[in-house]
């Protein structure tokens, strides 16, 4: 019945599904925005990161290999912090030869291309950093491993045990000198201090996406070196 009728009816619905659609497509693009800061430049590149250091997705990783890992190279961070909001991790650390034991807030995950942007390499006082194929080893700011009684001399011998696992010690490093490290945005490389910062992170979270590129970016406190351990970066990825 009335098949003239319905016929019109479903060509105008589908008439004005189309015209919707059509004006209310979705566009995606890039503002840029000039943001002084009075650091020298460790490379020369784009350090890619979220506004309040949330973690990111894997996905967004895979994105920037795809569209710029012919022409750059391409390095990824990770950091371990503690699960919570607002609270300090305490990563219970113990040196199996000795049983000395300490404790550190944040683990900090490096690729092996690390030196090729930042020059980690060298400050480390012995050892070597991280190459491919690392997994269960780890790298000692100076003031951890005194805690820990590893020697200069006990580097490559020395494993400590860290959530259960036990690392080898292939390195010892500065803290005082990577803590003056810093990346293009000013900052240093080690985990947000997430109790410190804990009211700047709230407000960013809870502020209004469409508000966010119209303020300025605020500036972060990191832990220092002293209280993290350097891992690599699939081995951070996976806990």
């Amino acid at each position: 019945k009335r098949k003239l009728r319905t016929a019109l009816t479903a060509a105008t619905l589908t008439l004005l599904t189309f015209t919707v659609t059509s004006f209310t497509s979705v566009r995606s693009g890039l503002d840029f925005y000039r943001l002084p800061r009075e650091v020298k430049p460790l490379y020369e590149g784009a350090l890619v990161r979220d506004r309040s250091w949330k973690g990111m997705q894997q996905s967004t990783l895979e994105y920037v290999q795809s569209a710029f890992g012919k022409q750059a190279l391409v390095v990824p961070r990770a950091w371990y912090l503690s699960p919570v909001q607002a609270e300090w991790a305490y990563i219970d650390v113990a040196n199996t030869g000795t049983g000395q034991a300490s404790f550190v807030n944040g683990l900090v995950g490096f690729a092996p291309e690390e030196t090729q942007i930042s020059g980690l390499d060298r400050l480390l006082l012995a050892g070597r950093f991280f190459a491919p194929g690392d997994e269960e080893v780890c790298i000692l700011p100076d003031q951890v491993a005194q805690l820990l009684g590893v020697t200069l001399e006990q580097v490559g011998q020395a494993r400590v045990l860290i959530f259960g696992r036990q690392y080898l010690v292939i390195g010892l490093i500065k803290g005082t000198a990577l803590d003056q490290v810093v990346d293009l945005d000013g900052e240093r490389l080690t985990p947000v201090d997430s109790v410190n910062e804990a009211s700047k992170i709230q407000r960013d979270r809870d502020e209004d996406p469409r508000n966010k590129a119209a303020n300025a970016i605020e500036t972060f406190n990191h832990l220092a070196a002293a209280n993290t351990l350097l891992l690599p970066y699939q081995r951070v990825m996976a806990m």
